[in-house]
């Protein structure tokens, strides 16, 4: 007897959110253009100003946002993340993080990203600056199983995509960073103002980062595949 037929992936999306209405608005209306794939959105707003806030329940309320979790502190990205994921629908099967001032420009931006995945992480961008290559964290599917403890919130901003990236390595998994990626997706960077300046970055010294991946380099994905029904 064969063997059943793997489940199809289901997505939970993560976007923490810090004011930036307007690019807030555009992801999610480009977001909302994705096919072929089944995913939840888990919005985490970090005590925003009422505007954006007022949209955000107001999406939950119609529906396009899935889950809502509007907190009365700024909680930074990693334990924004961290929440986000425990509000995820326990049958998801990926965790994808996304920035809130990204926009979409392929609506099978997810089917693509899933086509070239293998088990551990696959992000956006290659970063080849700073004291070792990495994958961005501003769109980055992990598998939901692998995501284990998830971002280490001692570093609310800087390394903890980074720290999670060296971690999957060492575990014998696999981290891919897509270089030429602005036919699926576009990263505006920045738009959520300077709040992030007072974030803890930890120690995060060239040779800390480096002794995280033991020796261990993500695989480098060209770009992403086109996909066909």
């Amino acid at each position: 007897m064969s063997d059943a037929p793997a489940a199809p992936p289901k997505v939970a999306i993560i976007v923490v959110s810090y004011n930036a209405l307007s690019y807030a608005r555009k992801m999610l209306k480009s977001l909302r253009t994705t096919r072929g794939v089944d995913y939840e959105l888990v919005v985490v707003d970090n005590n925003s100003g009422r505007k954006t806030k007022l949209f955000w329940t107001a999406m939950r309320f119609l529906g396009r946002v899935n889950r809502l979790a509007l907190l009365d502190r700024n909680t930074f990205f990693a334990e924004g993340c961290n929440i986000g994921v425990a509000m995820a629908p326990r049958d998801a099967s990926h965790i994808l993080l996304l920035n809130t001032d990204t926009e979409v420009r392929d609506p099978d931006w997810l089917r693509r990203m899933l086509a070239v995945h293998e088990r551990g992480a696959t992000g956006l961008r290659y970063v080849t600056s700073g004291p070792w290559p990495r994958s961005d964290g501003f769109c980055l599917l992990v598998d939901r199983d692998a995501w284990g403890d998830g971002l280490d919130e001692q570093f609310q901003w800087w390394w903890s995509v980074t720290a999670l990236e060296a971690r999957l390595l060492r575990d014998g998994l696999q981290v891919s960073a897509v270089r030429d990626y602005e036919d699926v997706l576009v990263h505006h960077w920045g738009k959520s103002g300077k709040a992030f300046k007072k974030a803890r970055s930890g120690d995060a010294s060239k040779e800390t980062v480096a002794g995280w991946f033991d020796g261990h380099h993500v695989r480098v994905i060209d770009q992403l595949p086109a996909v066909t029904d």
